[in-house]
């Protein structure tokens, strides 16, 4: 990368012609990873958050927290107005969206005090935003993963009184895997309210060789997604909770591409 420049479009690599609308089938679509930044969540989390605790942010060269300046700054209208991203939908041809806070907005490196009003912030705001228009919205909230009870608590609170699906959480709680007993009443919480969650990654947790070009997101994401979901696997929760709705972003890793590796380490290990 030799400047900061913002070469990316809808898909950078690959040239367009029609739009979304004229390529998308007669049915809904619906698209079900989509970010909403709740402006009030960041006033509370800008004074305790520590850049070092993100492996996204911590793990890059200048060139690339530049660039990620630059198109954060390009971003921002979508992710705050309604408006914009209606128009923006409307060109994809997408009929509907799931919406979930950036998992920049989601830190369990924080004080569990902060990180419990933080979560409820956060989850009023997308009820909100999806009360403007719920045709076209519907929403996923956050928890406090700090602390497995807090995010239960919180959890049946999104669910049951803001009427959101679930809650996206990320792929580690601050380098706890996700496994870790101390979560164990946030699983049967989701399990028993039957409520979606969506693992998403912030960049993969001992990235020094991901530093350029924006590597910790291009390979370091999907490989925190894939080492969370064999520990989802390993440690049993899957097993203890067979009810549980999962999303695992960007194709679920590499999890898909290792099916008969994971089976054989499973029996093996």
């Amino acid at each position: 990368m030799t400047e900061a420049t913002n070469h990316y479009g809808p898909t950078a690599a690959r040239e367009h012609g029609k739009t979304g609308r004229e390529l998308r089938p007669a049915s809904m679509t619906i698209d079900m990873h989509s970010h909403v930044m709740v402006a009030a969540a960041a006033e509370l989390l800008t004074p305790v958050l520590d850049l070092s605790s993100i492996p996204l942010a911590h793990f890059a060269t200048a060139e690339t927290k530049a660039l990620n300046r630059k198109q954060d700054a390009d971003r921002r209208p979508d992710m705050l107005d309604i408006h914009v991203r209606r128009a923006v939908m409307d060109e994809a041809g997408i009929d509907m969206q799931v919406i979930m806070p950036p998992p920049g907005q989601t830190n369990y490196a924080i004080p569990l005090d902060v990180g419990v009003k933080v979560a409820r912030v956060i989850n009023d705001g997308m009820a909100a935003f999806v009360a403007q228009d719920p045709k076209r919205f519907t929403a996923l909230g956050t928890v406090p993963m700090q602390d497995g009870d807090a995010a239960a608590k919180e959890l049946e609170f999104a669910v049951k009184q803001l009427g959101l699906k679930g809650v996206q959480i990320l792929t580690n709680v601050h380098g706890r895997e996700l496994s870790d007993p101390a979560f164990a009443p946030f699983w049967a919480a989701a399990e028993a309210l039957g409520a979606v969650v969506l693992i998403h990654p912030n960049g993969f947790t001992e990235a020094t060789r991901m530093t350029r070009f924006y590597f910790n997101n291009v390979v370091g994401n999907p490989l925190d997604t894939t080492l969370a979901l064999h520990y989802l696997i390993f440690d049993g929760v899957l097993e203890r909770h067979p009810g549980l709705k999962l999303i695992a972003v960007h194709g679920g890793g590499y999890l898909a591409a290792y099916s008969g590796r994971i089976d054989h380490a499973w029996g093996a290990r």
